[in-house]
């Protein structure tokens, strides 16, 4: 599927999704957090929305099932990847140009925008129970603000004041949430308790994606981070789902019996609270020392090939353009190489099985040309210190 047909495969859902909903375009894009105008872009296929927290409120507010979460998470991380190959300098460029133009052009919508806005806002009428609470007090308060535009002299004067008065009870109430003790914030921002240390949130809870994926930056990916970890992850909790979290969370599927995904879904989540897996491994030292023992003719090369691919972590994992593997050490191929070799990606994953099967490949040349990094490194030599 091209970069195009990715986007237009998730524009369809997504529409397919407010059709059945029946909702105007102003109700969703309410509860979705977003302009109704960039709502109608996503659903033509005109934008892809950069964060996933947007498309899973708008799908929740469909009545979206858990299957068709998860469809619609992976068709978005497709999109959003489609989206970024298609951009080229030159367009950009010319966004930038053309950027004030754009954003006085983002409030319109074309006719069958508001055609189909008209006709669901028909159905949505004396249908209040399917309205949040939180719309309905949002809509009676924007009927009873009072404009500070047309209200002159000493009202104006008066309304300014007591304006004055609610920002600075405000800013006096975020200075006391800053003493000392733990801050609640959103889903979207970790929060950090009064000793500095970030605090996540139970995964399964509703505050969580129902599946967590890579570019994630929550305090979900905090509390993500901290399973592995007590899993024997090593990982820095920093709330970012980053590359090296990806790996770690691919290890764990594969020794809990999960499909590795890369995708942290309720499955998952459950594996991880029980302790299904641990992620221990090697340390550095033993690693180097027993390349160089197998590889006795060239242990140096050998361990500079493996530092090149994995940086010497067993438990490192790559994934290819086409969605296959390369696993541990050495970066084994997971396709045809692996299967030739008698591995399996858990296998692959063990540092000793690992070494011996690259030097079975090294030996079929009794040089590194298999590898990528191969005729690229110089002999390993550790670093000082």
């Amino acid at each position: 599927m091209s970069g195009s047909g990715e986007i237009q495969d998730f524009a369809d859902r997504l529409r397919g999704l407010r059709e059945r909903s029946n909702r105007s375009y102003e109700a969703l894009a309410r509860r979705a957090g977003c302009s109704s105008s960039a709502l109608h872009r996503y659903c033509s296929g005109a934008g892809v929305p950069s964060e996933w927290s947007v498309v899973e409120r708008f799908a929740k507010a469909c009545g979206a099932t858990r299957e068709e979460l998860l469809e619609l998470q992976q068709a978005w991380s497709r999109a959003y990847a489609a989206r970024d190959l298609l951009r080229s300098p030159a367009r950009d460029g010319a966004a930038a140009k053309d950027g004030t133009a754009a954003r006085d052009d983002a409030p319109a919508r074309d006719d069958a925008a508001a055609r189909d806005d008209a006709a669901a806002r028909d159905g949505e009428q004396g249908d209040e129970s399917r309205s949040d609470p939180s719309d309905a007090s949002a809509a009676s308060a924007a009927k009873t603000r009072l404009p500070l535009a047309g209200v002159g002299g000493r009202w104006s004067w008066l309304l300014r004041f007591a304006s004055g008065i609610a920002v600075l009870s405000a800013i006096l109430w975020a200075f006391d949430a800053t003493q000392p003790r733990t801050k609640v914030s959103s889903p979207a921002e970790p929060a950090v308790s009064g000793s500095g240390q970030r605090v996540g949130v139970n995964l399964l809870s509703e505050h969580c994606p129902v599946v967590m994926a890579y570019g994630e930056k929550d305090a979900c990916v905090v509390e993500l981070q901290r399973l592995l970890n007590r899993a024997g992850a090593g990982l820095e909790v920093d709330g970012d789902f980053g590359p090296l979290t990806r790996m770690r969370v691919e290890v764990f599927q594969i020794r809990a019996g999960l499909r590795n995904t890369g995708l942290v879904d309720e499955e998952t989540k459950r594996a991880l609270y029980a302790g299904k897996a641990r992620l221990t491994t090697w340390p550095r030292e033993r690693v180097v020392r027993r390349i160089h023992e197998v590889f006795a003719e060239d242990p140096d090369r050998a361990v500079a090939v493996a530092n090149c691919q994995s940086n010497l972590d067993p438990l490192h994992v790559e994934v290819n353009p086409s969605g296959i593997r390369n696993w541990g050490l050495f970066q084994i191929y997971g396709g045809y190489t692996l299967a030739e070799l008698g591995g399996t990606p858990e296998r692959a994953l063990d540092p000793e099985w690992n070494i011996q099967a690259a030097h079975r490949l090294w030996a079929k040349t009794r040089d590194f040309r298999a590898w990528q990094c191969g005729r690229a490194v110089m002999p390993y030599s550790p670093s000082p210190g």
